[in-house]
């Protein structure tokens, strides 16, 4: 059996979600951070829809992607 280098998970796509003390998940209602591990850049949000796109954003960000790339070169977890 081989196994396949390539995390499932890749670190670089590793992200922190920081609700809002206000945030009320049970009725539908959060806020707060999102913050990527890599390279600490923090986004607000207001709402899921917001929460959402706003992760998609930055995962497709020339940060994010550099971030990457500079693990992958390095051989670590990517």
């Amino acid at each position: 059996m081989t196994l396949n280098p390539i995390p499932s998970h890749p670190g670089s796509l590793c992200y922190v979600l920081k609700l809002h003390r206000d945030s009320q998940p049970a009725q539908g209602h959060v806020s707060g951070l999102l913050e990527h591990v890599g390279t600490g850049h923090a986004i607000a949000f207001g709402d899921a829809g917001a929460l959402v796109a706003a992760l998609l954003a930055h995962a497709a960000t020339d940060a994010a992607q550099a971030y990457r790339a500079a693990a992958q070169h390095a051989g670590g977890p990517c």
